[in-house]
């Protein structure tokens, strides 16, 4: 797996089409060889709200998926390649052992992020103050990225099932 970023030059523009419904698509990948973490769709808004208007199988039937497996033999579960790539995923905050609000002494109001679950398109969400309501993961904080210094998480503050964050030391230049 590879990121690049787009930048609108030509050697940047896609060289492919969408062809059929990326969302299901994704869905129909991540149902098929994530295992029991394919439950965290449902903390993304997008397929949170096509799971609620098709039903649990919305993104239709699996058993070519199935086969597939069971030809390919041998692979190893999605568990296995995160405690494989732990350094990443948890000792770098990724995947968090908790999360918590944080909430402003005087106004009684919480930091709220306000951008959407999953990967940043842009990268400058904000944040803000709202009255507090645990029922909503934007209000969610938890402590992430690895310090360059010491190797160990954690040096910033990153908003929960996002890949946006706060980092300190900025400006720091006697830490």
């Amino acid at each position: 797996v590879a990121h690049m970023w787009r930048t609108g030059t030509k050697q940047t523009n896609a060289r492919y089409k969408h062809v059929g419904d990326t969302m299901k698509n994704r869905a129909r990948a991540i149902n098929a060889w994530y295992g029991e973490f394919a439950r965290k769709l449902d903390d993304f808004p997008v397929f949170a709200d096509r799971k609620k208007a098709g039903g649990p199988n919305w993104f239709g039937d699996m058993s070519n998926f199935d086969k597939v497996k069971q030809r390919l033999q041998g692979c190893r579960p999605f568990a296995w390649y995160l405690r494989r790539f732990k350094a990443i995923y948890e000792d770098g905050g990724i995947i968090p052992p908790d999360i918590f609000m944080i909430k402003e002494t005087r106004s009684g109001k919480c930091v709220h992020f306000q951008g959407h679950a999953g990967t940043s398109g842009m990268g400058r969400e904000g944040v803000g103050l709202k009255n507090c309501d645990s029922a909503d993961h934007r209000f969610f904080w938890h402590l992430g990225n690895v310090d360059r210094r010491s190797g160990k998480c954690c040096s910033g503050l990153r908003a929960w099932n996002t890949d946006q964050c706060f980092e300190g030391g900025v400006g720091d230049k006697n830490p």
